[in-house]
């Protein structure tokens, strides 16, 4: 996966487009990643609806999750400019004065999938995060230049000379980002199957649930693989910190008996125990 985190904007007209598309103000608090899924098939086609799907899931989820701050992707603008002995020198901080216009990152991340063994959100979930753990963000500056505009005024033409400024990244100089710890999640997504009899289509003779109590006809899959993660429509999918708390939990109601509060409760125990152990080996 490749992350791409050198893209700067102009701050004021960037949340104006993306709080119009939200509709509210959260882009004022959590930052933001634009992800964009390509699943391998062995021919340039445009992304199908199973990729767009992951690629606003993913997005959805990390905004919301608060993982990212708002401010953490802003952009402390320095200026690099030539001094009296023609060397460069680089200003930061109050140094720089009043700059009118507010920049931020903007972060972008491109996932491609090259083998399918389980649900494809939560591995790119993690990977996502991953890759935001060892994002670095260039240090920024203005780089002053002068140029000189002929100008053709009355009977004389005359040299005047622009100073302008560009918006450069140093390759070199750098900070990480810095993400919420207590936001980092494990994503996970159980299915839930309902067993009937064959014969008459009522429950069948397997009325127990292996590992936790639930009721007699249906059953939680913790791992959906291969004919189960397709056919199974009934999920629940939860991002757990692994200390009790859940940034989000989707619930996709399916085909089938509805979901009881035994489901609900023993998929969240799962999805708290197995982020409590897996957060700490990304």
């Amino acid at each position: 996966m490749r992350l791409d985190a050198d893209i700067i904007v102009d701050e004021e007209r960037g949340n104006e487009e993306e709080i119009e598309l939200l509709g509210g103000d959260l882009l004022n608090e959590n930052g933001a990643v634009y992800p964009v899924v390509e699943i391998a098939r062995g021919s340039n086609a445009p992304p199908g609806p199973e990729e767009i799907g992951l690629g606003e899931q993913l997005y959805a989820s990390i905004l919301h999750s608060g993982l990212i701050s708002r401010e953490e992707l802003r952009v402390n603008v320095g200026l690099q400019s030539m001094d009296e002995k023609g060397e460069v020198v680089i200003i930061t901080g109050d140094e720089v004065g009043a700059i009118k216009k507010k920049f931020s990152f903007v972060l972008y991340a491109r996932l491609e999938v090259f083998g399918k063994t389980g649900p494809l959100f939560d591995q790119c979930y993690a990977a996502l995060v991953k890759a935001l753990r060892d994002t670095k963000l260039p240090n920024v500056y203005l780089n002053e230049r002068e140029s000189i505009m002929r100008t053709r005024g009355g009977k004389r033409n005359a040299n005047v000379n622009i100073q302008s400024f560009d918006l450069v990244c140093d390759p070199t100089e750098y900070r990480d980002l810095k993400l919420r710890e207590d936001r980092i999640c494990w994503a996970s997504t159980f299915g839930i199957a309902d067993m009937y009899d064959a014969n008459d289509g009522g429950v069948g003779e397997d009325e127990e649930m292996h590992g936790g109590e639930m009721e007699s006809n249906s059953i939680l899959l913790a791992d959906l693989e291969g004919d189960a993660e397709n056919d199974i429509s009934k999920r629940i999918t939860a991002l757990s910190n692994g200390k009790g708390e859940f940034v989000s939990v989707t619930i996709e109601r399916g085909n089938g008996s509805p979901f009881t509060s035994d489901m609900i409760r023993h998929a969240l125990g799962l999805a708290q125990t197995r982020a409590n152990d897996m957060i700490g080996k990304f």
